[in-house]
């Protein structure tokens, strides 16, 4: 009898987390993200990393002019799929589209929009975006160039003094040190010579 109840505990509980999840409005996060033609969508600077939810988000691109974008177009199906009647800020966001990133054509090199989506989607935004072209930090490999460059001229030095260098003469200690005496006397009788 108790393997019964316990298969209708488990059918139970699979019925119920295999059942269709209702998105609503308010599940809709958002996050002011700076797209640039040479790296990732980064969190935008006067904004910080905080998640604002539709009505915060509407309220902020307009006050500084951003546009608003959906993550994926499964954010943008989920979104059409809300039971209740949308606003229509949210069907005009639909119109634009999913979030794409800057035209590297572009006059503009940095661009802020507010990018919204379900779940952990614009927090991985950066990631899931592999139409960009890989980062290119030119400091960091000209840096990373030199100091290869002096390790390399360090370990050459220690080589060529260890194995290719004709070394100096190595006393054992046993032969006598040469000294100069200059003989005062051989130049007083040069001098009254004359």
């Amino acid at each position: 009898m108790q393997y019964s109840t316990m298969f209708l505990a488990l059918l139970g509980a699979a019925t119920t987390l295999a059942a269709p999840m209702d998105h609503r409005l308010e599940d809709i996060q958002c996050r002011c993200l700076s797209f640039s033609t040479d790296a990732k969508p980064t969190v935008c600077t006067y904004m910080g990393a905080h998640k604002l939810d539709w009505h915060t988000a509407t309220s902020l691109a307009s006050d500084y002019d951003l546009k608003i974008n959906f993550a994926s177009q499964s954010t943008i199906t989920k979104v059409l799929s809300i039971n209740r009647p949308l606003p229509s800020s949210v069907l005009q966001t639909i119109s634009d589209g999913e979030v794409m990133p800057v035209d590297s054509k572009d006059l503009l090199q940095k661009e802020n929009k507010i990018v919204c989506g379900f779940g952990d989607e614009v927090k991985h935004m950066g990631d899931l975006n592999r139409d960009l072209e890989p980062e290119c930090h030119f400091v960091g490999y000209v840096g990373a160039a030199f100091m290869l460059l002096i390790a390399f001229y360090v370990l050459a030095e220690y080589v060529w003094a260890r194995f290719f260098s004709q070394g100096s003469i190595k006393l054992d200690g046993d032969e006598k040190a040469l000294m100069a005496d200059y003989d005062a006397s051989l130049d007083a009788e040069e001098n009254a010579a004359p």
